[in-house]
């Protein structure tokens, strides 16, 4: 009895063509245009990373910040934070036109 399914199974193997399901025309043009577009992606960021570092060459970020110069002293005589120095526009405008006439 097992001998017979053994060979129904068998020769119902043999009659199929293959033995994966067919797969539907839709599912498999998704899986392409997905692997499709995972790959161009791939594509695109190696291509990227690498215009970036060819365009960072050379390039050297500042050993110290532009602020970090001399520390400023908050001394009581000096004006601090909330305190506003009025500056006269005429003598802003005499330095401006000093400045860009080329005398310092």
């Amino acid at each position: 009895m097992g001998r017979s399914n053994l060979s129904r199974w068998a020769l119902a193997l043999s009659e199929r063509s293959s033995l994966a399901p067919a797969m539907n025309p839709a599912v498999a043009f998704t899986l392409i245009l997905l692997s499709l577009m995972i790959g161009s992606g791939v594509v695109s960021a190696s291509w990227g990373f690498t215009l970036g570092r060819q365009a960072l060459t050379g390039v050297r970020q500042p050993e110290s910040r532009p602020t970090s110069g001399a520390p400023v002293s908050r001394e009581a005589g000096n004006p601090g934070h909330g305190v506003v120095l009025l500056v006269d526009e005429a003598e802003v405008l005499q330095q401006v036109k000093a400045r860009t006439s080329g005398g310092q």
